[in-house]
């Protein structure tokens, strides 16, 4: 999971096969996911993602996924934000739906700040 190999290669299967794993094992903490969210090959930081969305502190892989150079990504990262549920994402999340460019990913990124914003705040808070 190092991003050494090259997108769309045979080297990927087994970082995909491995995040999944983790994830599955309930061995995928942030600190992992982290270093899955920067592996060169899409389909293994989409892996991270979705593995992500079911962790309560994986708000910085999430927001770090939003940030990255393909579309297709930082939409998966969108929708991940949205089913996580996290509030206190919604700050950094906000600037990103205003500087994304890609239609597709700014319709998930805006998707994902309505959903956030309709949640009812922590209570406490």
């Amino acid at each position: 999971m190092r991003g050494e190999s090259q997108p769309g290669t045979p080297e990927v299967l087994p970082a995909i096969a491995a995040v999944r794993s983790l994830a599955r094992l309930g061995c995928a903490v942030p600190e992992v996911l982290m270093r899955a969210v920067h592996h060169g090959d899409p389909e293994v930081v989409k892996e991270a993602v979705d593995a992500a969305a079911a962790l309560p502190a994986a708000g910085p892989v999430l927001l770090e996924a939003a940030r990255n150079p393909r579309w297709d990504v930082r939409r998966a990262a969108a929708r991940a934000i949205a089913i996580a549920g996290d509030r206190s994402l919604l700050p950094e999340l906000r600037p990103l739906v205003t500087a994304e460019r890609d239609p597709l990913a700014a319709e998930a990124l805006a998707e994902a700040v309505r959903a956030l914003e309709e949640r009812p705040a922590p209570s406490g808070r």
